[in-house]
């Protein structure tokens, strides 16, 4: 179990609402942060801000624009990035998608 929150960045067209099925089936011994991404100029901006608003540490997640976002933001900041564990793929289910491990290395 991640000891820090897990923060998940939506796409752009899109809101915090997109996350609602994988927030259910997360573990609700997990923090979990869902913020709607402000409307500003430009993703550096965006990045900027959501920083401000983000746990001192946290392990991200950006769902298409929201990768943008977590990109710009995984530099912005003087916290050193923690080295990711083995992630979850999306993969195509019946409701969408299931989770399911990464492949060793990826």
């Amino acid at each position: 179990m991640p000891s820090h929150p897990l923060v998940l960045l939506h796409g752009l067209n899109t809101t915090a609402a997109v996350f609602d099925g994988v927030r259910s089936a997360l573990p609700s011994t997990l923090a979990v942060h869902t913020p709607e991404l402000p409307a500003l100029a430009d993703v550096d901006a965006i990045a900027s801000a959501l920083f401000k608003t983000l746990p001192a540490r946290f392990h991200l997640v950006g769902f298409s624009f929201g990768g943008y976002v977590a990109l710009a933001d995984a530099g912005a900041g003087p916290r050193a990035p923690e080295r990711p564990g083995p992630g979850l793929q999306w993969a195509p289910g019946r409701h969408g998608g299931t989770g399911r491990r990464a492949p060793p290395g990826h």
